[in-house]
């Protein structure tokens, strides 16, 4: 690979989700690969690859629970940016590294043999391996179909987990051989301290009141994320006589929700996804991360909790065992009562203080530097394999 052997840089098309789709973390990780893969290997050069969403019917000024905008979406995605990365992107870099496996479908329209894809989970398939539990529409499953045979021709899937990497193949989906472990980790900033600003922010808008401790969950109101699961914890936490407030950074919760909250008399404060400054000194003034999850890829939030030595209880699911390393509690996820007892085992001063130092060295551990860093050898391989074969599929 020219990154060892040559002088000359390599180009690395760096594909990212379309901006208008709103995935946060998905935007975060095109970045990550842009800018920290270059840190790691100078003579790579990498282009964003990221056309602009072309606006049909969502130019419409009214558009009801935005049907038109995710019609545009859907036709972006499946018709307009393949039809822009053939036209514009294949044959014109040495390797393509597609950030997100929902948009794997672009692998068509690109030399196969020279592209890697990162698969962050495997809900997008779940409609295929398990319908009866995840039913769709025959539109969604076609979409989910094409998705798949994309990454199945994609010359290497990178996992952030042992445990997507695990799905993958237990599933199907993607042969062993293929697939290649990169851990996620955390931006590096959360291993220093916040700012003043971003501390100021935070102390206005979580003030405490009559000593009521915090209870944070970051992260979408997707179903598997279970916020029901997360509010009925929280009130049983107060039921059983501890005043609580729930704290959820991220997209808003639904209106059902809203409504279940209000009807276990439980206080919620509700913040947008914020940048990891801020997010940061949030996680500073809460007491105990929760994460109740049926199902995740990684787990994200509970290194970033670990960054500033904050106790973590999580799901005991494949993923979160992974990723925090035998330092959060976990508990099955529909006993309610174990959610209690490991919340207050965790809120015990003693016990929180205890566990600072290791949660703080196994975040350190887990970085999107170091991320970048366990890349380069899968680059180093698909290019060898790729050298003389790059063509499209």
């Amino acid at each position: 690979m020219t990154t060892r052997r040559g002088h000359r840089a390599l180009r690395l098309a760096v594909i990212h989700d379309l901006a208008e789709e709103g995935w946060p973390s998905m935007d975060q990780m095109g970045r990550l690969v842009a800018t920290r893969v270059p840190r790691e290997s100078p003579l790579i050069e990498t282009t964003i690859v990221r056309p602009a969403m072309v606006r049909m019917g969502s130019r419409v000024p009214l558009d009801p629970g935005g049907r038109l905008l995710l019609a545009d979406r859907i036709v972006n995605r499946t018709l307009l940016y393949p039809r822009f990365v053939r036209r514009e992107v294949a044959g014109r870099f040495s390797l393509y590294h597609i950030v997100d496996h929902s948009y794997a479908h672009l692998v068509h329209e690109l030399p196969s043999a020279a592209t890697i894809v990162t698969c962050h989970d495997t809900d997008t398939f779940r409609c295929l391996v398990s319908p009866a539990e995840e039913p769709r529409s025959r539109l969604f499953r076609l979409m989910a179909n094409r998705v798949l045979s994309g990454l199945r021709r994609a010359a290497a899937v990178v996992c952030g987990s042992e445990a997507t990497a695990a799905a993958l193949v237990r599933h199907g989906l993607v042969p062993e051989e293929r697939v290649r472990v990169v851990p996620n980790g955390i931006d590096p900033e959360f291993l220093r301290e916040p700012s003043a600003v971003a501390r100021e922010w935070a102390a206005a808008r979580l003030s405490r009141g009559g000593g009521a401790a915090d209870l944070l969950h970051v992260g979408s109101d997707i179903p598997r994320k279970r916020v029901d699961r997360l509010l009925d914890i929280a009130a049983a936490v107060q039921a059983a006589g501890r005043p609580v407030r729930l704290v959820r950074v991220g997209a808003p919760m639904t209106e059902a929700h809203r409504r279940q909250a209000k009807r276990l008399d439980l206080r919620v404060l509700e913040l947008p996804f914020l940048d990891s400054d801020v997010l940061h000194a949030v996680y500073e003034r809460c007491s105990v991360l929760l994460l109740p999850s049926d199902r995740e890829g990684f787990g994200l939030p509970v290194l970033e909790a670990f960054a500033v030595g904050r106790p973590v209880v999580v799901s005991d699911i494949p993923a979160l065992r992974e990723v925090s390393g035998g330092l959060a509690r976990r508990v099955a996820a529909d006993d309610i009562c174990g959610w209690v007892s490991a919340i207050e085992q965790a809120l015990r001063p003693h016990d929180a203080a205890a566990g600072k130092s290791p949660r703080r060295a196994h975040a350190a551990s887990l970085t999107w530097d170091a991320h970048a860093r366990g890349l380069l050898p899968v680059y180093d391989e698909v290019l060898d394999a790729a050298r003389g074969v790059v063509r499209c599929a």
